[in-house]
């Protein structure tokens, strides 16, 4: 807490009829002088406490120094580039995996390769898709590239060097960013906002959640079949099989789904688990720490069933679909940008290669890219992140749908936030949370559209005058005694129960990571029904279904914008939007 310091000067000016008034006073009545510097001093000194007293009830943010591993690794950049402007990377196979060095004390460890087919009509290869990188317009093709550093240099020196090396003009390079963290930023929950156990497995089914956005009673043998959803983000160590093992090249698949058949025993969810790649990283340098301050972010707790969670949603809504749960995060939900772009890449070669013609997919990405804010000053290149942006954007020009989390660090901030990225571009669908009351999560960012996630207040609690809500806060304590109509959180999966226990292997949790999936498994619904939309149509028929979303922190009665057409709403949206009028 700051310190307040008052000095107080009195000065008397003996010139003054006034003053002249009170030293008559003082000679007549002794002592008059020194009564009223006592009541002065006593006013001030309340004054000062109740000002003390209002500081202490704001939230005090704890701060830490900014460190360049909590933002990108230490020793890795990323390379994007057409084929043609480095032509020796064609030397690099991933059966062989020799690194090349491209320049001293820089070389290639890994590379996803795209080559386009040429055009019908005149025979010439190009970009099929708009929107990618300038640098790739005229290119039939491009790798994206991991390179480690071997010279001790720090990544900043690297990039700073490359910007304006010859023979790297059209080499766009970039930090490899660190994702998914789940406190800063992130599509999961604040870290201290912990689960809480559910009681009875019927609460699930009743969860308000499903009944706010009208969830009906899914077919398990029919909807959302034909469809395979995607959902990037952790796995379980429960879930590892003895004889998998991860490879740095590819993403390595469970021979077998995994069944989970605790949560709805009439409808098991059947999940096909992978893993993405393990690239190894080096310790960073150590001129890392930095005296610049950021919020505290701390968590080593076991989150690796987040992944699970997310899964169980799209089910919920979609459950004759295809879901695969891609690793791509550790236990801590923490992970990088080249893997990331390494399993999305398998995913849209597996969509062309060895599967069924047209099959529609959808990508979920309960996510988010840590990108340091302006205050860390780590001199990094402006270039932006374009190497994920790419592969989302080839994935969105190949007909997925692709749906992220909008993030979770509005709960100081109004109006609230961005959505993070993935989610914030535009070939992406960004989902916020909402409450019980229709209106965007007391904690949630912007998105283009909303689905249940939980609450940190009452349906009814008054809102905040102070964009500070202090109501804002975790009480899934009390959601046990509320069973399903808990208002704090939704209810999902965390691990089979115990046999002969009284558990459920449900918990109570929260977030915009949680209404992602939501939003995926309605977009898996619609594409069953007609698997030949594009993804932009797909967006208009989950908007047209919504439910404007209430406004409280505004006019009473105006619809809230800030989480696009509202929430989705499953039956009206496949009942009355799904027409060619729609």
């Amino acid at each position: 807490m700051s310190t307040v310091c008052i000095h107080i000067v009195f000065r008397f000016n003996e010139e003054s009829s006034k003053m002249k008034k009170v030293n008559d006073l003082s000679r007549e009545y002794p002592g008059i002088q020194f009564i009223l510097v006592i009541i002065i001093i006593g006013l001030l000194l309340f004054i000062l406490l109740e000002r003390c007293s209002a500081d202490e009830q704001q939230p005090e943010i704890q701060t830490t120094p900014f460190n360049r591993t909590d933002y990108f690794e230490g020793n890795q950049i990323i390379l994007t580039f057409p084929n043609e402007a480095y032509p020796p990377i064609n030397n690099f196979t991933s059966q062989d995996r020799t690194p090349i060095e491209i320049t001293d004390g820089l070389e290639i460890v890994e590379r996803i390769e795209l080559t386009f087919p040429p055009s019908v009509s005149t025979g010439i290869s190009k970009p099929f898709c708009p929107g990618l990188p300038s640098n790739l317009e005229d290119s039939s093709g491009f790798s994206i590239a991991l390179a480690n550093i071997t010279d001790g240099r720090s990544v900043e020196e690297v990039l700073a060097a490359l910007e304006n090396a010859p023979g790297f003009e059209n080499i766009i390079s970039e930090p490899n960013l660190l994702i998914g963290s789940p406190d800063y930023p992130t599509g999961s929950s604040t870290s201290t906002w912990e689960t809480v156990a559910v009681t009875t497995r019927e609460d699930y089914e009743s969860q308000w959640a499903f009944e706010l956005i009208d969830r009906g009673t899914p077919d398990p043998e029919e909807d959302g079949a034909g469809v395979r959803v995607v959902i990037f983000d952790t796995v379980p160590t429960f879930m590892e099989s003895s004889a998998i093992e991860p490879s740095p090249a590819e993403v390595v698949t469970e021979e077998d789904p995994y069944e989970v058949t605790w949560v709805d025993p009439d409808a098991p969810m059947n999940l096909q688990v992978g893993y993405g790649p393990v690239l190894s990283t080096q310790t960073a340098t150590a001129s890392d720490a930095e005296d610049v301050i950021e919020p505290t972010s701390s968590s080593n707790r076991d989150l690796g069933h987040h992944g699970l969670f997310a899964a169980q949603m799209v089910h919920a809504i979609s459950p004759a679909s295809e879901i695969e749960l891609i690793r791509v995060l550790d236990n801590q939900v923490n992970g990088n940008m080249y893997t990331l772009i390494f399993s999305l890449y398998d995913a849209l070669l597996s969509s062309q290669n060895g599967r069924p013609t047209n099959e529609p997919t959808v990508v979920n990405m309960s996510l988010g890219i840590r990108i340091p804010p302006p205050e860390a000053d780590f001199d990094l290149p402006t270039s932006g992140i374009e190497a994920l942006r790419t592969v989302v954007q080839l994935a969105y020009c190949k007909g997925m749908v692709i749906v992220a989390a909008s993030g979770n660090n509005s709960i100081f901030n109004y109006p609230p936030e961005l959505a993070h990225l993935p989610a914030d571009w535009s070939s992406v669908i960004s989902v916020a949370a909402s409450n019980m009351a229709n209106q965007r999560s007391c904690f949630s960012n912007q998105g283009d559209i909303a689905a249940p996630g939980g609450d940190g207040r009452m349906p009814d609690d008054p809102i905040p005058s102070d964009p500070q809500p202090l109501g804002c806060h975790p009480r899934l304590n009390m959601c046990p005694s509320m069973h399903g109509k808990c208002p704090f959180a939704i209810i999902g999966p965390i691990k089979p129960p115990t046999p002969g226990s009284s558990e459920t292997g449900l918990i109570y949790w929260d977030g915009s990571s949680f209404a992602s999936p939501l939003v995926a498994g309605l977009a898996a619904r619609i594409l069953s029904k007609n698997p030949i939309l594009s993804p932009d149509e797909v967006r208009h028929i989950i908007e047209c279904g919504a439910t404007e979303a209430t406004f409280p922190d505004g006019i009473e009665g105006q619809p809230d914008r800030h989480i696009g057409e509202g929430v989705i709403n499953v039956e009206r949206t496949l009942n009355e939007c799904m027409s060619p009028s729609s």
